[in-house]
Formats: structure tokens, sequence, C-alpha cells
């Protein structure tokens, strides 16, 4: 009898071991994934830059973050390159669900930003008639912009938005893939990291900024933001 009860306490140590040792691997613990997406759900970029322990892997996150909001369709990047192919650049919205700071440092090409918690109508107001059109939101992973695309689907497919979509994995995705990015002086490989804890997902560290570049003095002075000589 007790040779049985040690047979079967043995493999369940070994399971609840293995997990423990996967999850910390992979950042997984109670202080790990179950802080993750309520940081960033906030909206705010005042997230603590000192945050401990190493942040769950992006394409985990990406998994949370669909089976949170199953109703949501989440498209990868190459699947929303596909879409605008298909569907041609007037038939598809890009949302960029980031503060101002962050979408001036970089952006996807066509995006158009809206706050975090914007209602329907200024969405709207960006927007334009969205009847046959494809919606996409993005944000930094994926977090705020399937909160506001879960929170507004319903109302904008029955204004006739053809469909909702959240790209999956966000501009830290798209960033990671190589792909083009931009900002108000053209093309740019810089991304806002949104903090210290979360930059860690973006694999080239040396391209994170939390400012665009500085325009240089001819850029300013055609764009007619030049100080007048004294």
């Amino acid at each position: 009898m007790k040779a049985i009860f040690v047979s079967w306490r043995l493999p369940l140590f070994a399971l609840v071991f293995g997990v423990g040792v996967y999850a910390a691997v992979n950042g997984l613990s109670p202080a790990g994934l179950g802080r993750d997406l309520p940081a960033v759900e906030t909206g705010s970029s005042a997230v603590p830059a000192n945050m401990p322990g190493r942040i769950s892997p992006l394409a985990t996150i990406e998994a949370v973050i669909g089976k949170k909001y199953p109703k949501l369709a989440h498209i990868s990047p190459a699947e929303y390159g596909n879409l605008r192919g298909r569907r041609g650049h007037d038939k598809v919205l890009l949302l960029d669900v980031r503060e101002p700071s962050e979408f001036a440092v970089s952006h996807l090409a066509g995006a158009r930003r809206v706050d975090p918690d914007a209602s329907l109508e200024s969405i709207l107001a960006t927007t334009g008639m969205v009847a046959g059109k494809s919606i996409i939101f993005y944000c930094s992973v994926g977090a705020r912009s399937s909160e506001l695309g879960h929170r507004v689907q319903e109302r904008l497919i029955g204004l006739g938005a053809n469909s909702v979509a959240n790209l999956s994995g966000g501009i830290f995705r798209w960033h990671n893939d190589e792909r083009l990015l931009v900002n108000g002086r053209g093309s740019t490989n810089l991304v806002h990291g949104y903090s210290a804890y979360w930059g860690q997902l973006i694999r080239r560290k040396e391209l994170i900024a939390v400012d665009p570049p500085a325009a240089k003095a001819g850029e300013r002075a055609a764009k007619g933001t030049a100080k007048p000589a004294s």
C-alpha cells in the first residue's frame, strides 16, 4: 500500500515541479504574467520602469489576449498584409490605440491614432464612414487594442463595417519582424518601448526610443517652425 502511495506521489511531484520550472523560465510566475496585462490595459505610460522580474514571452501574451477576447478576431502581420492586398488601401482602416508620445516615435504606415479609452463617437470622428470597411486595431502588444476593439465591435458591425480585428502582437511584433514603420519625418526603425519593463519584448533594444528624433534645422524651417532670427 505504501509503495502504491509513493508511486502516485512521485509523478505528481515531478509534474508540479516541471510546471514550476517552465513557469519560472518563461516568466509566468504570479509576479509575471498576472502583472503583465493589467499593467498595459490601464493605457497609462506611467507603468513603473523598475518592475521586478522578467516579462512573459510575447507569444504567450498574444495567446492570453486571444483567450481573453475570443469574440474578436486576432490577425497576424502577414494576414494584415494579405487583407490590404485583397481589399485595397481605401477599404482597410488601421487604428493605433496608443498615447500621442508612442505614436510620435513611430507607427504603422496609414494608421490613425485613437485614445485607448475612445468612445465610438470619437472613433467615428477619426475614421469617418466605416460601412464596407475592415477595421484593424493595434497597440504595443494587443491588450489596449483588443479591449477597445471588443468594446466597440458590435456597434461598428452594426454600422456596416465589414470586419473588426486586433493586430496580434501589436507594433512590438511588427517591429520584431523588421517591418516598415513611419513617423512625422518618414520611415524609421525606432519604436516606443512603453516602459522599461514592457521594452523587454522588443528584440532590438538599441532601437527603443521615448521621443522621436529631433528635426534638423532645415526641416524645421521648411515646416515653418524655425524661430525667427533675433
